[in-house]
């Protein structure tokens, strides 16, 4: 008796229904969801209209009217912000640890801001964010002040916190 059943070479009708379960519900990626599990057929094309056309060559020269594309920034001022917050990093961590540890905080918070702002944008999660970002500073503070396990132990509160604040919103989002 073999291991793996036979299939045909191009693994015949198994992956067909891969989306028959999913009925409702936010989707995981970016995608447009389709009406149907099977994907829309070709229409069909006449071998006279095949035969008259001819093939398209690219063009190898950019179309005049097209934009120039670029990241959205300015380039300049992304390096000069880059360099000032590390020398704000740097210079807090030689000078003053206490210091170095609240610049390490507010970064938590700005990323958990940003964080929860872009998962409610593209994906309307709602993640709540002044329990996240209480639970942030506590940790880091926590990790400076009793090591490793204040660290877990903050981790697991804001668990805790986290879960107990969703109890009390809609089940939305």
């Amino acid at each position: 008796m073999p291991i793996v059943p036979d299939v045909p070479a191009n693994g015949g009708d198994q992956d067909d229904d891969r989306e028959a379960a999913r009925l409702s519900g936010p989707l995981f990626r970016d995608e447009v969801p389709r009406e149907t599990g099977r994907p829309a057929p070709a229409p069909p094309v006449s071998p006279a209209a095949q035969s008259s056309s001819t093939p398209v060559q690219p063009s190898s020269a950019p179309s005049p009217g097209r934009p120039k594309k670029s990241a959205g920034r300015n380039l300049g001022a992304a390096i000069g912000v880059g360099l000032g917050l590390g020398v704000v990093v740097v210079a807090s961590l030689f000078i003053v640890k206490a210091v170095f540890v609240g610049v390490i905080a507010l970064a938590v918070v700005v990323g958990l801001w940003e964080l929860t702002s872009r998962l409610a944008e593209r994906k309307q999660i709602k993640a709540p964010l002044i329990p996240l970002a209480a639970g942030g500073v506590a940790m880091v503070v926590a990790g400076y002040v009793r090591g490793a396990e204040g660290a877990w132990v903050a981790m697991a509160l804001t668990a805790l916190v986290v879960l107990v604040w969703r109890m009390f919103q809609p089940p939305e989002g």
